[in-house]
């Protein structure tokens, strides 16, 4: 899961990048309908790879809860509640 979040941190971090490179190219180019365009296809992989890693919260949520129950010193330190998992989608 920390891969997925570190991965996506990336993919965020480049699509910041990329986005200032076809700003610059379409102004230089006059071709300023492409920019949106390219900026919102690179936008949606990041969203998918982010829906990814909240499709994965449902079951650490799970393994957190069996966890807490098992073991009570635990549930201090379950933090990912059902808000958690429903949020990470919006």
């Amino acid at each position: 899961m920390t891969q997925n979040g570190i991965a996506v941190g990336k993919a965020g971090a480049a699509l910041a990048g990329k986005a200032v490179g076809n700003v610059i190219s379409g102004l230089t180019q006059g071709d300023t309908e492409s920019i949106e365009r390219k900026v919102e296809a690179d936008a949606k992989e990041v969203e998918r790879q982010a829906l990814r890693l909240c499709e994965r919260m449902a079951s650490l949520r799970a393994a957190q809860d069996e966890l807490a129950g098992a073991l009570p010193a635990f549930q201090p330190f379950s933090v990912v509640d059902a808000d958690s998992v429903d949020d990470c989608k919006k």
